[in-house]
């Protein structure tokens, strides 16, 4: 009954051609995926998974398999998937704990002006493109900053880091504005006071002053690094600034070179992509700069999250799905799929309606994604041998064994093998 499916008349694609990552399709045919394999449009990727459909495994998937060959990767995630992958391929997992002490003074981190194709880049000049909207950021999380003190900011951030260049500190713009005025021969005015009162949280004596008080201490000579934001979570306002300079710095290394490969993923992109204050347009605007740029560079931008939805909240999320060649979507619920229906993400077919409608995620082996791109259309399954599928584990049951041993002193790979002995699971060699 069965026979047919193993002859060539009913054969699967095979995938975009590069097996940088293999994946098999519903008949057992391997499935090639590489994103570079595009090489006349974008390389981008937007991704959306329901919770459970495997969303995190996947894009641990992606990062291992594109680090494996050499390429820069860099990841915003929050939930701590990453760990124990970035632990055993010895790359590096910056936590914003109160021990990690880690400073993210953006002053210290303006680059130096470099020509790029003819064109000078980098600068203060350029950077005023993060350091200006950042400060506004700072002083007013939540509406929109009083315009004539925004115009000010350029000055007095240019003044300023003329005088002290990279030591420069948020301190510094503060005491500017608690003069009531930026210079000496003008009037007072209440709204410089306030911007100083505003800023003080960051500067010197502020409850964020060990972030920003003295030089940067972030590390980015590693191939292989992401950030875990989680700690933040339970402060939005500081949490949107670390991550816009975060951010910024990302995209000025992404677009250095054009020689090697570079892949930027960020998991949770919902407030990324839709922003929780006016001010919250900025980052979205860094992103989508980012996928409007990066495939000039050799570069490929990743943004993940639950529901199509979270793409289509601002005009910036729109265009960042638009400028995806590729689109990834694991298991939907019933309203998601109605959504996609009524809006323009994609064009809904009866076909493709029932093809999203299947995605399985009920198997312990492999999860079912849906990959919509010129090169190849097609569901693939993401098949992983056990003790991968430990190392990209996020559930209790696996994390909870697996950190004692840790902790214990067992390296990743030696607790991954604990566990599947307890487990009474053998891989085949």
């Amino acid at each position: 009954g069965n026979t047919i499916h193993l002859a060539p008349l009913m054969a699967e694609g095979k995938g975009t051609g590069t097996p940088t990552m293999v994946m098999v399709g519903r008949r057992g045919q391997l499935t090639s995926l590489d994103f570079f394999d595009n090489k006349n449009s974008g390389k981008n990727v937007s991704i959306v998974g329901a919770v459970g459909s495997g969303k995190s495994t996947l894009l641990q998937e992606i990062a291992a398999a594109y680090a494996s060959r050499g390429t820069l990767v860099r990841v915003f995630e929050s939930g701590r998937s990453f760990e124990r992958l970035t632990g055993r391929i010895g790359g590096q997992f910056v936590r914003f704990t109160a021990e990690a002490r880690i400073n993210v003074n953006p002053f210290s981190l303006v680059s130096e002006a470099i020509d790029i194709d003819g064109e000078l880049c980098g600068g203060i000049n350029d950077d005023f493109a993060l350091l200006q909207p950042l400060l506004a950021k700072m002083a007013s999380p939540n509406a929109a900053l009083d315009p004539a003190i925004y115009a000010t900011l350029a000055t007095v951030i240019t003044e300023e880091y003329a005088i002290k260049g990279r030591l420069m500190t948020v301190t510094d713009v503060m005491k500017r504005y608690r003069k009531g005025r930026i210079y000496d021969d003008r009037p007072e005015d209440q709204r410089y006071y306030d911007m100083a009162d505003m800023l003080a949280p960051f500067s010197a004596g502020g409850p964020y002053a060990s972030y920003f008080e003295g030089e940067s201490t972030l590390d980015f000579s590693n191939d292989f690094l992401v950030f875990e934001m989680q700690e933040l979570s339970g402060n939005p306002h500081l949490r949107a600034v670390v991550q816009m300079i975060l951010l910024y710095r990302v995209s000025r290394e992404m677009l250095e070179e054009r020689t090697r490969q570079k892949l930027f993923v960020m998991d949770e992109a919902k407030e990324a992509l839709s922003g929780s204050g006016s001010d919250d347009r900025v980052l979205a605007e860094f992103l989508e700069k980012l996928y409007l740029r990066v495939r000039k560079y050799n570069g490929c931008a990743i943004t993940a999250t639950q529901d199509v939805a979270h793409y289509f909240s601002s005009p910036y999320g729109a265009s960042i799905w638009n400028q995806s060649e590729y689109i990834l979507m694991g298991k939907q619920s019933e309203n998601s799929i109605e959504a996609i229906s009524r809006g323009e993400a994609i064009r809904l077919t009866d076909h493709l309606r029932r093809v999203l409608t299947s995605i399985s995620t009920s198997s312990g082996s492999f999860r079912e994604w849906y990959v919509h791109s010129g090169l190849f259309k097609g569901v693939v399954r993401l098949v992983l041998n056990p003790s991968t599928l430990l190392l990209f584990s996020n559930r209790a049951e696996d994390n909870v064994p697996l950190d004692r041993a840790i902790e214990a002193g067992a390296t990743v790979t030696e607790a991954i093998d604990m566990v599947l002995s307890q487990r009474d699971i053998q891989e085949a060699t």
